[in-house]
């Protein structure tokens, strides 16, 4: 696969699970269910996908953008 594919790949699940978790909560909010709520995921969720957001405009890479963002950590 190509290193772009993979960019938007990335992009587009980090959003649908995102979506997926925002959607679940208001549904359970409006029928007075109870559902398992992971801040930890969705925040990661989030994350992921403004990085893969990023690098889509950018016209970069997500592997290339996760190298820079490790080589400030070095």
């Amino acid at each position: 696969m190509n290193p772009q594919v993979i960019t938007y790949l990335v992009l587009v699940l980090s959003g649908i699970y995102a979506l997926n978790v925002v959607f679940s909560l208001v549904r359970a909010k409006r029928q007075a269910e109870t559902v398992y709520f992971r801040p930890l995921r969705f925040v990661a969720a989030i994350v992921v996908f403004l990085l893969a957001l990023f690098a889509v405009i950018t016209n970069v890479t997500y592997d290339e953008l996760v190298v820079k963002i490790e080589s400030w950590f070095r």
